[in-house]
């Protein structure tokens, strides 16, 4: 399936330990190919994107549609889950009364997400960090 094929794409931050866990693990779901996966932290992403502001992309998770709509956060979450058949896991996300405390909630993780995982996960985020600059140094 070719990329224009893909039903969305989700434009992820490859350096988040974290981030990245979620993104292996919907990969290994998306047996039918219908995402397209970006690291927004890939060297030739703005070349590949020189329309998209990597800085934006960079603040929250964002998925694009094949028809160009963005959905972002909470709601980019809930698409990637749906896309896969895991929706009625992740329906609470769609429970207006609950978004009330998950998009803050979400924005504040977004923004810490380094320190987070940094804390909840070292030896994974040391492991990470390693990898990338084994990849620079090639």
């Amino acid at each position: 399936m070719s990329k224009q094929d893909k039903q969305i794409t989700v434009f992820y931050d490859g350096t988040c330990p974290l981030c990245s866990w979620e993104i292996n693990h919907l990969k290994n779901k998306d047996t039918d190919g219908h995402i397209a996966f970006e690291n927004i932290h890939d060297g030739n992403f703005s070349d590949k994107y020189p329309n998209l502001e990597k800085q934006k992309l960079d603040d929250l998770l964002h998925v694009q549609r094949s028809n160009g709509e963005f959905k972002t956060g909470i709601d980019a979450t809930y698409t990637l889950w749906e896309t896969v058949g895991m929706g009625r896991w992740f329906a609470p996300l769609k429970w207006r009364w609950l978004r009330v405390i998950l998009k803050p909630s979400y924005k504040f993780f977004a923004k810490y997400r380094h320190t987070i995982t940094a804390v909840l996960f070292p030896l994974h985020t040391y492991r990470l960090k390693k990898k990338g600059k084994k990849a620079q140094h090639e």
